[in-house]
């Protein structure tokens, strides 16, 4: 598994680090654009599609990135009409300096950054699947996730519909299940 920690200069520099970081370790960039919305779609080398765009109210005071799952690519396509799209997960992140670590591997892309006092993710990943079939039950393991379901939250927020890796909740993650459908992950609601 590649690992890196640097400091990226806002929340664009941020994900041109990762782009850059992830494709020198085995992802494949499917689609890169930058301008007022910067847009990242990757494929690792273990098949998982996804995608994270950056978005910002200054007057709100917040710059944050958008996260999605897909179970294909289609170059004609915009990024919210990509084949067997993920509900919308987002993380809050800063126009400033953040400090971050970033791991990649062929099954996962996975961002954590410190924003202020707080800590924000991003993760993209396949899931280990375990059963006597567990191929056949779940052909497509994705999981997604940020750290809330709320478009506009700025990164200091206390709100309590904020979750993690280790306590997802209602909306911040989803997995796409053995029904070949997009399923929340959550603790509590």
């Amino acid at each position: 598994m590649a690992f890196q920690t640097a400091t990226a200069t806002d929340y664009k520099d941020l994900l041109a680090q990762l782009r850059t970081f992830a494709v020198a370790n085995g992802c494949t960039s499917l689609r890169y654009t930058t301008g007022d919305t910067d847009e990242f779609i990757f494929k690792t080398a273990g098949n998982l599609f996804a995608g994270i765009r950056t978005y910002y109210d200054t007057g709100a005071g917040y710059y944050n990135f958008e996260i999605r799952g897909f179970t294909g690519f289609d170059t004609t396509l915009g990024f919210t009409s990509q084949p067997g799209i993920s509900p919308t997960h987002y993380t809050p992140l800063q126009n400033s300096t953040m400090t971050y670590w970033l791991t990649v591997n062929d099954r996962a892309v996975n961002l954590f950054v410190k924003t202020g006092s707080a800590y924000q993710c991003v993760i993209t990943c396949l899931l280990d699947t375990y059963g006597s079939n567990a191929a056949n039950d779940y052909p497509y393991p994705a999981c997604i996730m940020g750290v809330t379901s709320t478009r506009g939250t700025l990164y200091s927020s206390n709100s309590l519909e904020l979750a993690s890796t280790v306590n997802p909740q209602y909306r911040n993650a989803s997995v796409y299940f053995i029904d070949n459908a997009w399923r929340y992950l959550h603790n509590y609601s």
